[in-house]
């Protein structure tokens, strides 16, 4: 079973004393708002880390992160061979994370000058904050279980000095 913020304000509420058979202090608003500053908090310690593969379509060393709400970004392979998957993997030891206009993108620099070329696959592992299902519009929940209770004594906080 997937945690949901229903689950999460349930719990939140329980610490509280905020139970559904007085009238409720804490508004699903407040709480919601709680539970988003507690979770960038976890997220900002604790990020979600996964990993994307991006076949280029055209060549160059900046490559659009489109889509992807990329807080940093923690290994890039490249050129990614993907069957039969290469190892020991293509590293790429310099990289870094710039945003242009707000969007991410993956800048990549090499010693000898390569770049990547249309065609080509790059694997790129990044950080990001993590999900509640159906908080501000989340599908699914990324947070670890047992980061939960965690999550739950932040957002009491977060509520109760709101």
């Amino acid at each position: 079973m997937t945690t949901s913020i229903t689950d999460i304000r349930t719990r939140v509420r329980l610490l509280l004393r905020d139970s559904a058979g007085s009238p409720v202090t804490f508004t699903d608003a407040v709480v919601d708002d709680a539970v988003r500053h507690a979770l960038e908090d976890i997220s900002n310690s604790i990020p979600n880390v996964t990993d994307t593969t991006i076949t280029l379509a055209a060549a160059g060393r900046e490559i659009a992160l489109t889509g992807l709400a990329v807080m940093a970004i923690t290994e890039v392979v490249w050129p990614y061979v993907t069957s039969p998957e290469q190892w020991p993997r293509n590293l790429v030891a310099g990289f870094r994370l710039i945003f242009k206009s707000a969007a991410p993108y993956l800048f990549l620099s090499s010693l000898d000058g390569s770049q990547p070329q249309a065609g080509d696959k790059v694997r790129v592992w990044y950080a990001s904050m993590h999900t509640l299902s159906g908080l501000a519009g989340a599908g699914a929940t990324t947070l670890p279980v047992d980061l939960e209770g965690l999550l739950v004594i932040g957002a009491s906080g977060y509520a109760a000095i709101g």
